[in-house]
């Protein structure tokens, strides 16, 4: 097998996982995963498990239901030493508890418009301290 070939493979597989944290951030199963995609839950742990290339145009249709952008699939942070580093193998340790409980509860609501009252109320109580 190629160089290319192998790359391509491990690049699957890096964005499967990524797909994965994304939908388990987000509270969703892999059967609502799927039927926001209109396609089998087998089909989003094939994805996820790196064992199917995705096409382009399904990524994007990923992104849309997992609220990110297609380039999140792929991105890597910079270390202090300037290499890559994977964001969901070392997470950031900077939420409290807290915040990472309202994250978590805030990304649990599905209907968009709900989390934009949310959000509003909330920015609303922050103005008023």
């Amino acid at each position: 097998m190629s160089l290319a070939i192998k790359t391509l493979l491990m690049e699957s597989d890096e964005v499967g996982k990524r797909i994965r944290e994304y939908r388990r951030r987000r509270n969703l199963s892999q059967i609502k995963l799927a039927e926001k995609l209109n396609i089998s839950f087998q089909q989003v742990q094939k994805y996820e498990k790196g064992k199917t290339d995705i096409p382009l145009s399904r990524l994007v249709s990923i992104a849309k239901a997992l609220d990110v952008q297609v380039n999140d699939f792929f991105k890597k942070e910079k270390s202090v030493d300037g290499g890559a580093v994977d964001v969901f193998e070392n997470p950031p340790d900077f939420l409290a508890r807290e915040e990472s409980e309202l994250l978590h509860c805030y990304r649990k609501i599905e209907n968009k418009k709900i989390r934009e009252s949310v959000l509003n109320f909330l920015k609303s109580l922050s103005d008023s301290f």
